[in-house]
């Protein structure tokens, strides 16, 4: 039988192909090395890979620093640089605690307590899902698709079907997940490893720090969910409390499990507040932690907790953060600096995050979002610090531009949830585009002026 391609997919495998192709046949010079060449064409090629899905991820994000060595772009110790940081460690600690946390049932618990308090009318449920969806992200991690399919037990519960009132609790779900990136001590983790073998060390803010800095996000997303509650509103009243009362009912007395995984959370959280009195290492602490879960006694791992990880999403990290330490040793950084500066010479601040702004917006029409900050990570801090700005700001307002989408496929994350089916396209379009709005307002009315007022915009 034969492989049967969709005409959307060649294309995406023309323009994969054709631009590394362009670029290998532009001319070297003093500048534009063959090293640079070989560099700019695998990498633009890797990008493309992770933004179309053409390839495996993993796959190439394995292949990448291998090809860099054999092509003789970097050292291995250049090319593997980002294994020797906390990142990757970091990241991989999160989603072991996160993994344990979802199969032992203790977040569904959590998620239930706090509907069951809340959720009596269609708003009183959108904002529960708020809170337990933002709760579960700032505490925990990143969850999208647990908490997108406990919006969909909500839906079905509910029997709201296809309509705007599911449209409004899936996406309120997701927003939560993902809006508040900004907010979190690790948001920025990707992002800032990416940059730091470039441009210096950037401080990673402390948990309540990274709360106070950016503080007009959360008036964003709370804005969000009312307006949410206004356009979504259902044509009958619902009443979601019994549904989670039953559902709270049902899960019984905490399971030894959970009392075991709510106590290592519990204690990660101590750390995360009094890392900077004990003396000890924030970012490996955070590291080792979550590994509590395994050690005999405790038990509140298992065997299948560790097995359904997704490695895979690490080393995909952990490329990415290679590109930002292989074009730090290529000198791309200083030269994109003197390219760009001219330009944006005599410009206000105000002018460098516009630009950011539209072009981070614009960009995720044909990259995801983490393509985007293994690509422009290291040139926008560059610049952003040759004005005086500090890369700190850069990064945080990074992540702000890349939660701007206006269709699903722009952000797989968001498409978690639509690909639950309960979501009309429209709806979808429509609350994106008024987040579209309101990021901009937010960022440029609200978060440049506390950022001044804070001292926390420039060096």
């Amino acid at each position: 039988m034969a492989l049967k391609i969709s005409k959307t997919l060649m294309i995406k495998y023309f323009f994969n192909i054709l631009i590394p192709v362009i670029i290998f046949f532009i001319p070297c010079n003093d500048v534009f090395t063959m090293q640079m060449k070989l560099f700019f064409v695998s990498t633009v090629f890797a990008i493309f890979c992770f933004a179309f899905e053409t390839l495996h991820q993993t796959a190439v994000a394995l292949a990448l620093p291998i090809f860099w060595i054999y092509a003789g772009v970097a050292q291995p110790a250049v090319a593997f640089l980002p294994w020797l940081q906390y990142v990757p460690w970091m990241t991989l600690g999160g989603l072991v605690l996160a993994a344990v946390m979802e199969s032992c049932g203790l977040l569904q618990r959590i998620a239930y307590w706090c509907l069951a308090k809340i959720g009596s009318s269609y708003a009183g449920v959108l904002w529960g899902i708020a809170l337990v969806s933002a709760g579960i992200f700032m505490f925990v991690g990143s969850l999208v698709v647990p908490v997108a399919a406990l919006c969909y037990g909500i839906c079905l519960a509910l029997k709201t079907g296809k309509s705007k009132a599911s449209a409004g609790i899936m996406l309120v779900g997701a927003m939560g997940q993902l809006v508040l990136a900004p907010t979190k001590m690790t948001g920025p983790l990707i992002a800032i490893g990416i940059a730091s073998p470039t441009v210096g060390p950037i401080p990673l803010l402390g948990y309540l720090e990274s709360f106070w800095i950016n503080a007009p996000v959360f008036l964003e997303f709370f804005l969000l969910v009312f307006i949410c509650t206004k356009i979504f509103k259902p044509e009958e009243p619902i009443n979601g409390k019994e549904y989670f009362v039953e559902q709270l009912a049902a899960k019984g007395k905490l399971s030894s499990r959970e009392i075991k995984c709510a106590a290592i959370l519990v204690l990660y959280l101590v750390y995360i507040l009094t890392y900077k009195y004990t003396g000890l290492s924030l970012e490996w602490g955070m590291a080792l932690l979550p590994y509590l879960v395994a050690i005999p006694g405790i038990g509140a791992a298992t065997d299948d907790d560790f097995n359904r990880i997704n490695y895979g999403f690490i080393v995909f990290v952990t490329a990415c953060m290679g590109i930002g330490a292989v074009a730090g040793s290529l000198g791309l950084g200083s030269i994109l600096v003197e390219m760009v500066m001219p330009i944006l010479q005599g410009q206000s601040h105000y002018m460098f995050f516009l630009i950011e702004w539209l072009l981070l917006a614009v960009m995720n029409f044909v990259m995801t979002p983490l393509a985007m900050e293994a690509a422009f990570s290291v040139p926008l801090v560059s610049i952003g610090m040759a004005m005086g700005i500090n890369p700190q700001a850069v990064i945080y307002f990074m992540l702000n531009a890349i939660d701007q989408i206006i269709m699903p496929y722009q952000y797989a994350l968001y498409m978690v949830s639509f690909a639950f089916g309960l979501i009309r396209m429209g709806d979808f379009m429509k609350i994106m585009g008024i987040k579209m709005i309101t990021n901009f307002v937010m960022v440029f009315a609200l978060l440049l002026t506390w950022w001044k007022v804070l001292g926390f915009l420039f060096i």
